[in-house]
């Protein structure tokens, strides 16, 4: 994947994306599908990340120093795009 153009600032790995995408769908992909989905991703980490951290507040709203499973699933269960997203796929 060549980029002429300045890399978003996007914390995954678009080139390690754009391999998973080339190797799954065996033909050519474009760059900027591997751009957006990483995007996507990282956006879907993100969410993740804080509300798990929300959900290990405690009573005075101070986040946790450690995000536990527990705390990642009970914060999907508790979203409603989140859970309809991991429990159905889409």
């Amino acid at each position: 994947m060549s980029n002429s153009r300045a890399t978003p600032d996007i914390a995954i790995n678009i080139q390690a994306v754009h391999d998973v995408l080339k190797e799954k769908y065996k033909g050519p992909v474009n760059p900027s599908a591997s751009v957006y989905l990483a995007a996507v991703l990282q956006s879907i980490a993100v969410e993740l990340i804080e509300a798990g951290g929300r959900k290990g507040a405690d009573s005075d709203g101070n986040a946790p120093s450690t995000i536990t499973k527990t705390m990642i699933q009970q914060a999907i269960e508790g979203d409603e795009e989140l859970d309809r997203v991991f429990t159905t796929g889409y």
